[in-house]
């Protein structure tokens, strides 16, 4: 460990001792539980600010943008200028401590050639689709702050179509170019959706594949409320997976939950978060559902693409989270896992 995490891990020790040591660490214990709940409040307010304040000048920017760029520059730029937004955010609040897994780097480096190969228009380049885990609103911020602006530029998502209604929200939405979703049920176990709006959805989604765009969703469906058991992965992703034949990456995250917690209406939380970067189908969608059917049971050999191919990108995003436990904050008290 360096001299700067050293330092900097003393520093959450030493100012946050009820949420980060035990109870029954030295000191009376509804003391430290006090401080613990006094520092988490004041970080939360300051990582509202600190997260305000960018979010507002981006949306300035982007409604002057919107009056002289292309609608593709302008969802491009717009993703770009939100990343540097949050990356500025994450950056001033240190005591979220978030790290990459091993051989992240050089992971990343062969999704940016495969985006940046596609983007250029070179003949044979599937389109990208990366999905990730979604425990809490801290997935999106570190999602698009750890990919560089070749891929921020071309990436779009899914959003709730409420957040399109939402002050300044609206307007980074919109300039970005995301794609909303209308549902109709309550969204923890029902996610029916409005039909005829989503087939509307779906056709710019389409457009957006087919102009050499990077997919990034949520395939979960919602926030999940037990963030130690990947959701079923839904099928409408899986479909359209498949029908592009696409390149699948997932980007997993453990510790989110503890940071911004699922029902908190802001994040700040000090604790400890990883994230891992893999590649589920390096030769598309199809080439593994057909390996996967040759190499399983008949039980396996009777299940639909999509079936397959969605329980095959849960347990890889389940092994992915697992594998990311060391070292990150879980349970109520946002303790370091050893």
């Amino acid at each position: 460990m360096s001299f700067f995490e050293t330092r900097h891990l003393n520093l959450i020790f030493n100012f946050c001792p009820g949420l980060l040591q035990p109870t029954s660490a030295k000191g009376n214990p509804n003391i430290t539980r006090r401080m613990g709940s006094f520092f988490s409040t004041l970080g939360r307010v300051w990582f509202a600010i600190v997260l305000l304040i960018p979010m507002v000048a981006v949306a300035g920017i982007i409604k002057l943008l919107s009056c002289c760029l292309s609608k593709k520059s302008l969802n491009g730029t717009s993703v770009v200028l939100v990343s540097c937004a949050w990356q500025i955010s994450l950056a001033l609040t240190p005591w979220m401590w978030i790290t990459s897994a091993n051989n992240f780097n050089e992971k990343l480096q062969t999704l940016n050639k495969q985006v940046v190969a596609r983007a250029n228009g070179v003949k044979d380049v599937r389109p990208v689709f990366i999905l990730g885990n979604h425990t809490s609103f801290l997935d999106t911020l570190l999602t698009i702050t750890r990919f560089p602006s070749s891929i921020a530029y071309q990436s779009r998502t899914y959003m709730s179509s409420y957040l399109f209604n939402m002050p300044i929200l609206s307007t980074i939405c919109t300039g970005c170019g995301h794609f909303p979703v209308h549902f109709k049920g309550s969204g923890d176990t029902d996610f029916s959706v409005d039909k005829v709006k989503i087939a509307a959805t779906q056709k710019l989604v389409d457009h957006h594949i087919e102009a050499n765009g990077v997919l990034c969703f949520f395939p979960e469906g919602a926030m999940n409320g037990n963030p130690s058991e990947v959701r079923p992965i839904r099928y409408g992703g899986m479909k359209k997976a498949l029908d592009y034949d696409a390149i699948m990456w997932t980007f997993t995250t453990n510790g989110n939950q503890i940071m911004w917690p699922r029902k908190a209406q802001m994040g700040g939380v000090p604790g400890f978060g990883r994230y891992s970067l893999k590649q589920v189908a390096p030769l598309g969608c199809r080439e593994l559902v057909q390996r996967l059917k040759e190499q399983g049971d008949d039980e396996t050999k009777q299940k639909l693409d999509h079936v397959l191919l969605s329980e095959f990108v849960r347990s890889e995003m389940q092994a992915e989270w697992v594998g990311l436990l060391d070292g990150c904050s879980q349970g109520s008290e946002g303790k370091k896992s050893k």
